[in-house]
């Protein structure tokens, strides 16, 4: 168990270091007035990918150091969860401001489906078999 912890760890931690050095280099090498639309898309998925490897990481060391009694492995494929739903959210709101229709009216209601979303999920129960 704890080596499959380690190993997802891992995925996460390389996931995240290519997603921000791909978000860097995107920053720098394209002109935004001269993109494609690969161009685009290639600079939100890497900011998606970045955001989402570290939220997750800062979102299960910091579980880990709050709940001290919980098995550690539990943790991590909610803090995963959480920081993906975070990372749409805040992708789609850079998305919506870039194309120039991001509101306060379309803002509000994406946060709040991601946060019900959330809800849902942690108000589900499992079943164990």
């Amino acid at each position: 168990m704890f080596l499959m912890l380690k190993a997802n760890l891992f995925f996460v931690y390389s996931i995240t270091v290519v997603a921000i050095a791909s978000f860097i280099l995107c920053v720098f090498n394209y002109n935004p007035f001269d993109a494609s639309v690969a161009n685009f898309v290639y600079f939100y998925l890497s900011l998606f990918l970045g955001l989402a490897g570290m939220f997750s990481i800062i979102l299960f060391y910091l579980k880990i150091y709050l709940k001290k009694s919980e098995i550690i492995f539990s943790l991590f494929w909610p803090s995963v969860r959480q920081a993906v739903l975070f990372s749409s959210a805040i992708t789609s709101l850079f998305i919506l401001r870039g194309v120039k229709i991001l509101d306060f009216w379309i803002g509000i209601p994406i946060v709040l489906v991601i946060g019900l979303l959330e809800l849902f999920f942690q108000t589900k129960k499992v079943k164990i078999v």
